[in-house]
């Protein structure tokens, strides 16, 4: 069933917000880097483009890096758009199968304005764990540096969804490694 009153969906999303943002506050969150160092990519000092799987969605919620999160135009996609909104995050509507040309100029827009970005590369339906071009091309307009993020969670359970969506368990813990990328991407 399809939510599609605009005043229900921002009432399931405010609820959803509220469950997700207590629900992750029973986990802890380490941040690594592939090359051993504490962070890479200081959110403070630069601005960047950050990718994730789409399995970890829940993840950067624990971060305290306030971003502008590339999110589909489907009906779904308006959940998760609001509850973001309810979380603090910023968001801009589109994906490679709807309103693909206006994310793009939102996304170039974005980064002006000195605004962290964030994309799953693996798109809105996959195939999990495939990159789709999206980051590439957006990159290469903005000058944003990548920085790739694999989560991983020392204990969560998987939905049978196509990208086995990953919800960590209560005192659980998030493995968060980054690898800043000025010039290659690497794939995993």
């Amino acid at each position: 069933m399809k939510l599609r009153n605009p005043i229900l969906i921002r009432m399931v999303a405010a609820a959803l917000a509220l469950v997700i943002w207590c629900w992750m506050r029973t986990t802890r969150l380490r941040i690594g880097s592939l090359d051993g160092r504490p962070h890479p990519a200081d959110p403070a000092s630069e601005q960047y483009f950050y990718a994730f799987w789409h399995e970890g969605l829940l993840a950067p919620l624990k971060t305290r890096i306030k971003v502008k999160i590339l999110i589909s135009q489907h009906a779904d996609g308006e959940i998760i758009a609001q509850v973001c909104h309810w979380l603090g995050f910023g968001t801009v509507r589109g994906s490679t199968t709807r309103g693909g040309c206006e994310a793009i100029q939102s996304l170039v827009r974005e980064s002006h304005s000195k605004t962290h970005l964030g994309i799953t590369p693996d798109g809105p339906k996959g195939p999990r764990r495939k990159l789709q071009m999206g980051i590439i091309f957006v990159a290469s307009l903005t000058g944003l540096p990548i920085v790739l993020a694999g989560i991983g969670f020392t204990r969560a359970w998987r939905l049978k969804s196509w990208d086995r969506f990953a919800i960590p368990r209560p005192r659980s813990e998030e493995h968060t490694s980054e690898l800043q990328s000025h010039s290659f991407i690497s794939y995993a």
